[in-house]
């Protein structure tokens, strides 16, 4: 039999005692035991952290001058009735394309017909006149010079044939007939001019376009009467586009309007813009939000609005079929590397993105260029903290590398497009460190980073 044990007033048995010693010991997983479904003695595997990079590079970066605007066509055109008539036939509505000289509609014709045939006989009527005038002039003539043949109006007394009184009523008769002819003549022209009016007001009746372009507005209706001046379309060459933009004064530094060159097209010597020297634009439209559209400043408003504190520019937005990376190398050159990208991916997907007049459009005048700048991922900043982070890869594993901390303060230049101008680094400041192109630039992961710590990468750019 066990001995009863006394603690604290309570007896407890051998055997129950032994009992709990043993359920603690497996309890605190004691030495010598199995390691339990709720923990062991085996310490876990830590993995070092695993962060996000980009490789910073070496690229143009410029200052901007922001705006907003609508797009405008450079080329529009009202076209107006130019005689009162009843409309007889629309041959074209608002959306159709027509080149110059395209017939738009046609008028009622048969009044104007009329005068004109009436005005056709006036005038046959005056040239018969005028001939029948310049042959009695032209007899008239030859009476003169007959008689001046045997009469000398200086000696008249030596002329044996006509006397001086026959002289004075030829030469009378002959300066009549010259009048008679002169007076003809004038009511020939007269004829002409008002043949030639009421033929002007007959082709009149035929509507036609001023400028090759799309018809975006129509005020007239088939068998409907149109007064004379009034607007009957409205057209816009859709190929030239362009957004006027308020600038504050305090950018007009900035603004330079594009040079022209002389060119020497087929018909005559004309100016181009000098798209190398141009400043370039980058706008992007509300209808088109995932789009990047290219253009170039224009022209420059010569007055700054005295109300506003605006000056007004214009700037000159090309078509994105139309953009080359060669033709617009310069302009391209203007932009950071992604934004550059951006503007030629949209230029091949060009044929499918329509700009129309009266869109909304957000500006960005390139203003100052820095070339060769090291530029850095915007992402690469956390918060306020003036601290990014750089990755030198591990040459046994490429897939590892050390982390080190790089202070940027007062090393921030221009920033576009989520990036930014990264400059040399500042003498006297240990964590000042050079920031090379190539090197990675980690972009997440980096808020619990530690100076020198070891990281896993995943290279973002590849």
């Amino acid at each position: 039999m066990t001995t009863p044990i006394s603690e604290g007033g309570v007896r407890i048995t051998g055997w129950v005692g032994a009992a709990l010693l043993c359920l603690c010991a497996a309890g605190c997983g004691g030495g010598g035991m199995e390691k339990g479904k709720w923990g062991g003695n085996e310490p876990q595997e830590r993995k070092d952290p695993l962060v996000e990079v980009v490789p910073a590079v070496r690229d143009n970066i410029s200052s901007f001058e922001r705006s907003t605007g609508r797009i405008e066509a450079r080329y529009v055109a009202d076209v107006h009735a130019q005689v009162s008539e009843i409309c007889l036939e629309l041959l074209h509505d608002v959306g159709d394309f027509v080149e110059q000289g395209a017939e738009l509609a046609r008028l009622d014709r048969s009044r104007l017909q009329i005068q004109v045939a009436a005005a056709g006989l006036a005038r046959q009527e005056a040239q018969l006149t005028h001939d029948r005038n310049r042959l009695e002039a032209d007899k008239r003539r030859a009476d003169l010079e007959r008689i001046e043949k045997y009469f000398d109006p200086n000696d008249p007394e030596k002329s044996r044939v006509f006397t001086k009184d026959a002289w004075e009523a030829a030469k009378l008769e002959h300066s009549k007939a010259l009048n008679t002819l002169q007076s003809s003549a004038y009511a020939l022209t007269k004829a002409e001019g008002e043949l030639a009016a009421v033929t002007l007001q007959l082709n009149h009746t035929i509507i036609r376009a001023p400028i090759r372009g799309v018809i975006t507005e129509r005020n007239l209706r088939a068998n409907e009467l149109v007064s004379q001046g009034a607007v009957v379309f409205r057209m816009a060459d859709m190929t030239v586009l362009e957004v006027k933009l308020d600038v504050a004064e305090a950018g007009l530094p900035g603004l330079r309007p594009a040079q022209r060159v002389k060119a020497l097209p087929l018909l005559g010597l004309e100016e181009k813009p000098d798209l190398e020297n141009a400043q370039a634009v980058l706008l992007t439209m509300t209808a088109w939000p995932e789009e990047r559209f290219l253009g170039w400043l224009d022209r420059v408003s010569p007055v700054v609005d005295q109300t506003r504190g605006m000056v007004v520019v214009t700037v000159r937005v090309l078509l994105p079929h139309t953009v080359d990376a060669v033709t617009h190398r310069a302009l391209l050159s203007r932009l950071d590397p992604d934004t550059r990208k951006a503007v030629l991916a949209t230029a091949g997907r060009g044929r499918e993105i329509r700009l129309l007049p009266g869109m909304w459009a957000d500006a960005q005048i390139a203003t100052r260029l820095v070339e060769g700048a090291t530029l850095i991922p915007g992402a690469a900043l956390v918060g306020d903290a003036e601290v990014i982070w750089k990755v030198e890869i591990d040459k046994d594993d490429p897939t590892t590398g050390v982390a080190r901390r790089v202070d940027v303060t007062g090393r921030r230049g221009l920033a576009a497009e989520g990036k930014f101008e990264l400059k040399p680094p500042v003498r006297g400041r240990e964590e000042s460190l050079p920031v090379r192109p190539g090197e990675l630039i980690v972009v997440r992961g980096q808020n619990l980073l530690r100076d020198r710590q070891k990281v896993r990468l995943r290279d973002l750019s590849k």
